[in-house]
């Protein structure tokens, strides 16, 4: 659960974050070199001063304290990632080693700056979720699809990914749904980090979701972290139907954030063939119609209805065609799943 949300964007936040991540990093390596070579001086003046059995205590301090000094840095990376659910600062924090003094932001690549000078085609803000086309959907009746997810907790949350799975065998398809998902990570981390398991297999199908600062600020990030993983699968299958999810910012984020959100997926989708997923309408669309039924869990996780909205708009998109079966319902109400249907099959 995010309690506050940091922008990283921040012309102040982010160089004080990048000097205290500096000024770590050189303690962390010069502390314990200068305490080991006073160590070694002191070890020298025991050998050819037997007596001086007070030094061997002294030696055995400095290598402690060497070694403290060289943890301290890791336990605090550790302590700060364990908290990705708790405040985007965790973001703030990885995202840091990537600022540039010079730039007063984000260092961008060679590929960024050409990314930059390309002309945007402003036909994209129109861009839809397909809708009915099932000979040119992803999700197949006549065999087993391989659905991939990759995501932040707003894909791990009330698991979205195993009620898509149910919500596609309700409606006669046979799915194998593999997920590379950790709290707080960008698409870039994941990529980075969870490579055996993006290329583990030929997946059909792939579904993204950036994480949330990179998501509504960082284009460029977001855009270099869904072609890296676009290039890992479509290495595997050259057919794999690739979507990413436009989906909420916080829960009470105005229309203006959601909408510079929505808008830079699709320049993110439209620059590298994916679809968009646009749950995040769907969950304004189902506030507005059903305003005593939340989906939230806290500020910017759903909770099991909002999992199971996600699910069956993801499904939509998938399949070319609205569920119909609520055999499956995921652990909400009957009813309340019949309030998703009505939502997904009417936008």
């Amino acid at each position: 659960m995010i309690f506050f949300k940091i922008d990283c964007q921040n012309t102040t936040i982010l160089p004080f974050l990048s000097i205290v991540k500096n000024i770590m990093l050189l303690i962390q390596i010069i502390v314990p070199i200068i305490l080991i070579i006073s160590g070694i001086i002191s070890f020298t003046n025991m050998l050819m001063n037997p007596d001086e059995k007070k030094e061997l205590k002294k030696i055995f301090n400095k290598f402690l304290a060497a070694a403290i000094v060289f943890i301290i840095p890791l336990v605090v990376n550790l302590v700060i990632g364990l908290f990705g659910d708790i405040s985007s600062f965790s973001s703030c924090w990885e995202n840091a080693d990537s600022f540039s003094f010079g730039s007063g932001s984000y260092q961008q690549t060679e590929e960024d700056k050409k990314e930059k000078s390309k002309p945007i085609n402003s036909n994209t803000s129109n861009y839809e979720p397909s809708t009915g086309n099932v000979e040119g959907a992803c999700l197949r009746t006549d065999k087993t699809t391989k659905v991939l997810f990759v995501g932040d907790s707003k894909t791990n949350t009330n698991g979205i990914p195993s009620k898509f799975a149910g919500i596609s065998k309700a409606n006669g398809y046979n799915v194998d749904v593999t997920k590379a998902t950790k709290g707080a990570k960008t698409l870039e981390w994941l990529g980075n980090n969870y490579r055996s398991i993006i290329t583990n297999g030929s997946y059909d199908c792939v579904v993204l979701q950036e994480q949330i600062d990179v998501y509504s600020d960082d284009y460029y990030t977001y855009l270099r972290g869904v072609r890296k993983i676009v290039s890992m699968v479509r290495g595997q299958n050259s057919n794999v139907k690739v979507y990413i999810r436009a989906l909420w910012v916080l829960r009470d984020s105005d229309s203006k954030t959601k909408r510079k959100a929505y808008e830079q997926t699709e320049l993110v989708a439209n620059k590298t063939s994916c679809d968009v997923i646009y749950d995040g309408k769907a969950f304004d669309i189902f506030g507005e119609t059903y305003p005593s039924s939340p989906l939230f869990k806290d500020i910017v996780h759903q909770n099991p209805t909002g999992a199971y909205l996600s699910a069956a708009t993801i499904f939509k998109s998938l399949a070319g065609k609205t569920p119909t079966s609520t055999s499956y319902t995921g652990g909400i109400s009957k009813n309340d799943a019949k309030k998703v249907f009505n939502i997904v099959a009417h936008n």
